[in-house]
């Protein structure tokens, strides 16, 4: 578990049974990529920071550790 804390997993909930871990990032980047490509820079990246914040927020991965 030291492990996975190193590599930026954060503790969610924590019981003497088992541990739920999330690790939370901004998307991958071919969307990004082609995001920039279809709504170029003329929107000055805000669909990119869109969609990372959503990616942040509603999509992290998740790990259920029992003990």
């Amino acid at each position: 578990m030291d492990e996975l804390l190193e590599s930026g997993w954060d503790i969610k909930t924590e019981s003497p049974d088992r541990v739920v871990m999330i690790k939370k990032d901004f998307g991958a980047v071919v969307p990004h990529i082609l995001i920039l490509v279809f709504l170029g820079w003329w929107l000055l990246l805000i669909p990119n920071v869109l969609y990372a914040a959503y990616k942040y927020t509603n999509s992290p991965q998740r790990i259920i550790r029992k003990n």
